[in-house]
């Protein structure tokens, strides 16, 4: 009765768990339509689908961050912060909260000391050692950045945001075989979250008259972001680097 009742015990933690990588799975596709109607300026759109995935995920920081970005454009950032403050109030020891008003606060010390509250209260939460690696890099220190960025990667190698901002770093660096690295692994995570890794890695190609790959880029970001506001520059940048290849 003992073995029975641990293999139904069993079973039952297994389902459950089964559960939640499919809510999470679900949830994941809501986050990644709403990029690409993010990445076209289809901001309404774009919200609904991360709206699908928070009803999956209360805490699913990806997308509670990605809505709050958008909501700020449309002049909510006050009761964005109000609405926070709540939420810690409610939930203390919940670190999703803490980051998320350590991003939308202004103070810089406060965002330290939300940050860090985060990494104290789970020190897996890599998003805890990636908003300290923004903070580092606004505040102008990038060796530090760095080293933070690389420790949410430790925690998470799939942290697609740390590896583009990583890259980003390198790249103002003029570090470009680490920047072209990063970008690329933002690449294999996932094609479509951060299309401006495609951006970048045509600049980098394009700097080292590596013509082909650069157009190769260059046409990649136009076909997951057709209408983003980057297009026409990057038009520009195909017809010289056209030209460029055809001498």
């Amino acid at each position: 009765m003992i073995y029975l009742a641990l293999v139904l015990n069993f079973i039952l933690n297994l389902s459950v768990f089964q559960t939640y990588k499919d809510t999470l799975y679900q949830a994941r596709v809501f986050l990644n339509r709403g990029i690409r109607y993010e990445n076209n300026g289809e901001l309404v759109k774009a919200l609904e689908e991360y709206g699908k995935a928070i009803s999956l995920d209360s805490t699913f920081t990806p997308a509670l961050e990605r809505t709050n970005r958008i909501l700020i454009l449309y002049g909510k950032e006050d009761s964005l912060i109000l609405f926070y403050m709540n939420k810690i109030d409610m939930y203390p020891d919940n670190p999703v909260y803490h980051y998320i008003y350590g991003r939308l606060i202004h103070d810089n010390d406060l965002k330290k000391t939300e940050f860090l509250k985060c990494i104290e209260l789970d020190s897996l939460y890599y998003w805890g050692h990636f908003g300290l690696a923004e903070l580092y890099y606004e505040i102008g220190n990038p060796d530090s950045a760095i080293i933070k960025f690389k420790d949410a990667i430790s925690v998470n190698p799939a942290i697609i945001d740390a590896h583009y901002s990583l890259g980003n770093l390198y790249f103002e660096k003029e570090n470009y075989t680490r920047a072209e690295k990063e970008f690329k692994k933002c690449i294999m995570i996932n094609p479509v979250t951060i299309v401006n890794s495609y951006y970048k890695l045509a600049l980098i190609y394009e700097m080292r008259d590596d013509i082909e790959k650069s157009i190769n880029y260059y046409n990649l970001f136009m076909r997951y972001a057709p209408d983003a506001p980057e297009v026409d520059h990057i038009i520009d940048c195909l017809l010289y680097t056209s030209d460029a290849a055809d001498e």
